[in-house]
Parts: C-alpha cells; sequence; structure tokens
C-alpha cells in the first residue's frame, strides 16, 4: 500500500466487548477502560519486548486474527491490529483506544509514556499522524537502526489487511509520536577487558595500554557508558565510553602508575534512564611496571644474574621476598655483552632482555616464561659504544622503549615497536658523554616518563619527558655532589606516584631521597648503614605487597633482598650466599 494511501481510522463500534468477555473481566476484579474507568498512568508490569514478539506471530495473516484472539471486533487496520496485541500482552490491562479520537493520546492515556525516536527500543509504538484526515499509521517496533529507519511490525501497509514485518522510516514533516506501553528490562552488562587477546580475570597482571570493551548481554539502547578505575593511594579514575556504540571501545594507559591492586567497572546510564553498574562487585586486577623482572609470568618479581662463567641464572621469585635456590641456568657468552637491559618488549607479560654485542648490534632475546630465553633476533645495528642504557615507556603508547648516550655524546631516545625492536627516535646533544648516570622515572609525577643524568660537575638533571618520545631540553638541576654516590637507583618508594632516588654514601649509609614531584628532591633521610662494599642495586617488588623493594650484593658475597615498608625505608630481608659476588651483573 502507499504511503499517500496509508490513512486508517477506527470505528467506535469495534471497541465494545462481547457480553461474554466483560463478564470474565468483572469476575476477575477487572473494568476495561473502555467502559468507564480511568487507565493507570504507568509503564504495564510486562516486559516491552513481548509486544513486538506477540505481533511478529502474526506476520503474513491478517491483522483481523489478533484481534479475534484478543475478543475485539475488527483488527485489519494498523492501529486496531496493535490495539489489539496490546491489550492481549498486557492481559487486558491496556487498551489504547481515546474516547476522543486522538491516536497520540490515545498511548497516553492506556498507561504507557512517551519516548524518543532515539531512544525507541523493541516493542515500542511508533504512531504517524493524531486524527482521521491525517495520514496515519501505527507500527510496533521490532529494531531501532539509528538512522531514522526502524524495523516494524505492523498490518496494512505490505499489503491490504495482511501483517507484515519491514523497514519503516516514519516520514519527516508528520506528527510522530513514539510510546513505550510495556517495561524496559536493563540490558545487562557484562565487563570484558582485552589484554593481549584475553578477557579480564579477577587478579589479573596488566601492563601498558589495556583496552576496555562492554558488552550487553540483553537488548538495551544505552544512554551513556563510563568506566570507573580505583587503585592505591586514593587513585580514581573515570573514562567515557560513549553511547550508541557496539562494545564501547575505550583504551586506558597504565605507563606511570603506581603498581599494585585495582578494580574496574562500568556505570551504564539505561533506557530507564537509570544508572547501573556492572558488575555488582568491580572486578579487581594488578597494574605491573613493564620494567618488572618477571622471567616465568607469574607476577611476582624474579632476579637475572650473570654468573662468573657468563651464564644466565633466573633466580624465581616466590612473591614473599624469598626466590628459589635452584636457578634456571642458560648458556654462556653473556658476559661479553657490552650493555644489557631487562623488561617486557613484546607486551606479553613475560621478561624480555635487549643486548648490545661487540659488533655494534643490538639483540632481543625472547623470553619463553620459564627463564630461558630464545636465540636473539637482530633489531638493530651501530650500537657500538652506546652506554647508559635505560627502559621507559618514552612515548606514552604502553611500549617500552629505550635511551642511551652513543659515544659522539648524544642521547638517543627510541620508542619500542611492541614486538622488541624499535621505531620513532628523538637525538639530542652533543655534550652528553660527560654524564656519569642515566636513569628513568617519573619526577613530577604527570605519568610520562622522564630521564634523570647526573652531569661532568656532579648536579642531577632531570629532564622532564613531553609523552611523545621528546623532552623539555631545560632540565631542572639540582645541587652537585651526586657522582660521589656508589649506587644509585630511581623508584616510587613512598607510593605517592612521584619517583624518589635511593644512594649509597662511601660511608655505608643508605638514603632515601623524596622526589617533590617537579624534579627536585627533599635532603637524603637516612634509612640504613653499613651498604659499603655494596654492588649491583636493582629494584623490585619482591614481597608482593605493592612496595617497591631493594636487592643488593654485599662485598662478602651475599645476595640481599629487602622489602620496602611504603616510606621509603626499608623492612624485612632475606640472604643467600656467600658465591653472589662472582655475579657480573644482576637484574
Amino acid at each position: 500500500m502507499s504511503a499517500k494511501a496509508r490513512v486508517h481510522r477506527i470505528k467506535p463500534a469495534r471497541r465494545l466487548l462481547s457480553s461474554t468477555l466483560l463478564a470474565t473481566a468483572v469476575v476477575a476484579g477487572f473494568v476495561s477502560p473502555m467502559l468507564g474507568a480511568t487507565a493507570a498512568h504507568a509503564v504495564g508490569s510486562y516486559g516491552n519486548a513481548s509486544l513486538a514478539d506477540k505481533a511478529l506471530t502474526y506476520v503474513g495473516g491478517s491483522g483481523t486474527a489478533a484481534c479475534a484472539d484478543a475478543h475485539q471486533g475488527g483488527g485489519d487496520q494498523c492501529k486496531q491490529f496493535v490495539n489489539c496485541i496490546v491489550y492481549m500482552v498486557s492481559g487486558g490491562s491496556q487498551w489504547p483506544v481515546d474516547p476522543n479520537g486522538n491516536y497520540q493520546q490515545s498511548y497516553l492515556d492506556a498507561g504507557g509514556v512517551a519516548v524518543t525516536a532515539a531512544n525507541a527500543v523493541k516493542g515500542d509504538i511508533i504512531q504517524e499522524g493524531t486524527y482521521d484526515g491525517d495520514h496515519l499509521h501505527t507500527a510496533i517496533v521490532v529494531a531501532n537502526n539509528h538512522n531514522g529507519s526502524f524495523d516494524v511490525v505492523d498490518s496494512n501497509y505490505v499489503a491490504a489487511g495482511m501483517v507484515g514485518h519491514h523497514t519503516w522510516t516514519p516520514p519527516s514533516g508528520e506528527v510522530i509520536g513514539y510510546y513505550r506501553m510495556g517495561t524496559v528490562i536493563p540490558a545487562g552488562f557484562n565487563v570484558a577487558i582485552d589484554a593481549n587477546g584475553a578477557a579480564l580475570t579477577s587478579g589479573q597482571k596488566l601492563s601498558g595500554t589495556i583496552n576496555l570493551t562492554a558488552m550487553a548481554s540483553s537488548q538495551g539502547i544505552i544512554n551513556s557508558l563510563t568506566y570507573s578505575i580505583t587503585g592505591p593511594n586514593g587513585y580514581s579514575t573515570t573514562i567515557n565510553g560513549g553511547s550508541g556504540a557496539t562494545n564501547y571501545a575505550q583504551s586506558w594507559n597504565t605507563a606511570g602508575l603506581v603498581p599494585g591492586s585495582y578494580s574496574i567497572s562500568v556505570t551504564a546510564n539505561e533506557i530507564d534512564d537509570q544508572n547501573h553498574t556492572y558488575p555488582a562487585t568491580p572486578i579487581p586486577f594488578t597494574v605491573v611496571s613493564r620494567n618488572r623482572v618477571d622471567f616465568n609470568g607469574d607476577g611476582k618479581t624474579d632476579l637475572l644474574s650473570i654468573d662468573g662463567n657468563g651464564r644466565t641464572e633466573v633466580w624465581l621469585g616466590n612473591g614473599n621476598g624469598t626466590i628459589n635456590q635452584t636457578p634456571v641456568v642458560g648458556g654462556n657468552g653473556w658476559d661479553q655483552l657490552p650493555n644489557m637491559v631487562t623488561g617486557d618488549f613484546d607486551g606479553d607479560g613475560k621478561t624480555d632482555i635487549e643486548a648490545t654485542a661487540t659488533t655494534g648490534n643490538l639483540y632481543f632475546y625472547k623470553g619463553n616464561g620459564d627463564g630461558t630465553f630464545q636465540n636473539g633476533a637482530q633489531v638493530g645495528f651501530g650500537w657500538q659504544g652506546y652506554t647508559h642504557l635505560v627502559t621507559g615507556d618514552f612515548f606514552g603508547d604502553g611500549k617500552l622503549g629505550l635511551a642511551a648516550i652513543s659515544q659522539d655524546g648524544y642521547l638517543h631516545i627510541y620508542d619500542g615497536n611492541g614486538t622488541g625492536g624499535f621505531g620513532t627516535s628523538y637525538s639530542y646533544g652533543p655534550g652528553w658523554n660527560v654524564m656519569s648516570k642515566l636513569l628513568a622515572g617519573d619526577f613530577n609525577g604527570d605519568g610520562k616518563t622522564d630521564l634523570l643524568s647526573i652531569d661532568g660537575n656532579g648536579r642531577t638533571e632531570v629532564w622532564l619527558g613531553n609523552g611523545n618520545g621528546t623532552i623539555n631540553q631545560t632540565p631542572v638541576v639540582g645541587g652537585n655532589g651526586w657522582d660521589q654516590l656508589p649506587n644509585m637507583v630511581t623508584g616510587d618508594f613512598d607510593g605517592d606516584g612521584k619517583t624518589d632516588i635511593e644512594a649509597t654514601a662511601t660511608t655505608g649509609n643508605l638514603y632515601f631521597y623524596k622526589g617533590n614531584g617537579d624534579g627536585t628532591f627533599q635532603n637524603g633521610a637516612q634509612v640504613g648503614f653499613g651498604w659499603q662494599g655494596y654492588t649491583h642495586l636493582v629494584t623490585g617488588d619482591f614481597f608482593g605487597d605493592g612496595k617497591l623493594g631493594l636487592a643488593a650484593i654485599s662485598q662478602d658475597g651475599y645476595l640481599h633482598i629487602y622489602d620496602g615498608n611504603g616510606t621509603g625505608g626499608f623492612g624485612t630481608s632475606y640472604s643467600y650466599g656467600p658465591g653472589w659476588n662472582v655475579m657480573s651483573n644482576l637484574y
């Protein structure tokens, strides 16, 4: 039937109940609204989508059949068909026929509520026109296509008197109303986080950039969706997931965050205009640094040493400050590599190695997840003479990169490509070959990786990162004397999100230099003594308590592992040895 011919009218006589049905209704304690009762202006207690489901059972037949099943007269015209569907599904509690012939008002009088076209969902009713003489049509929504068109079920549109299921775009320039007669059940969301291709599980260890998705487990329209993430030290953030999407995909970069326990949930404002949080209990997970040393991917900090025979020895951590005293021993020749750093360079949650050879080639040794490594894959050349290799997410993309100083005095910052190699780089200099130390951290707490150097005058120079691989070329310069400290490491030892320094003095005292969050440091606070002769200081959460600890080798050949106390000092410790003084490196 053409659009121009769609003028459908309801004859008042067809609103009368049969005497048989009336008697039944009275026994049940119900009087039909069309016989004088006032309809309650509240959405029906049945599921709104059941209107469409019921109407679809009549597709291909006559609309009259629906009204016959409802014990109503007529029914071959569009509004008669819809009214009879509403009457049947509501159990006779709703009858959308207005005595004054106002077809739009009839749905409100029968207890429905008006909705917008954007929020119309399965089971909602579309009414074109208001009174006889208008272009009139009435249909039930099967699906909202969100492009101005709807999949609908109706009568007397695809063919005279026939119920059809088709796509319809309500015409512009006409009075169009959208009405909801039943109850819409919130969608019910399951939170899914795509972390390296796997859905989030409770307690999972995550690092780098996390891809967030939220998938609805049942039909529903979302007005808006927000991810809520909480973490250590009062950390809280929300990420707008948008609206009308299929999976509400967003990303969250964990670079610069304090490692530790976090949780996530989503809040969806749904078609009932209420906020619903899923799941009821947020999903807990752990953010770990991609600099973390975890060779078997179990979330516990391990240690790697190079022994007197030039072999790798991986000492798997137990997560309580102790280590498995039987190391995983690899091949020899590792003591011939001028520079070596560890980190998760390919984002699989297992620590790898990057190392330069005397030939100047740069090699990536992928961790197998059991303390062993694959053969080195060449990922660079021309690295002979490079010193002070440090790792960090310098480009803010969740991929571990490298910074190093070349023999001609330039600083080079490389972006990781996520597979163990490196791409974009920036260079600064010359003059960097006077630096006695180069360390990485987030010294101003903005989530971007910075660099710390000790210059030729023994002063700290903090080069604030811009989060895109570049650095502010005017450093924050501190006092001198730092070149007199035998050992120095950086990390967030007090959990405030700002990188600090731990250093040993020639006196053997251990000092904590708290970061002020602007590239400067407070005066050192003594947190230990007897550290003279200690070498190979490394940091890590060895006790699994979210506090940064220290490991080091003493001059009498013992390995010592200290738990951080969360304020810059150290508490419980374990010692192993002797014999560790033959190690050429500790990571």
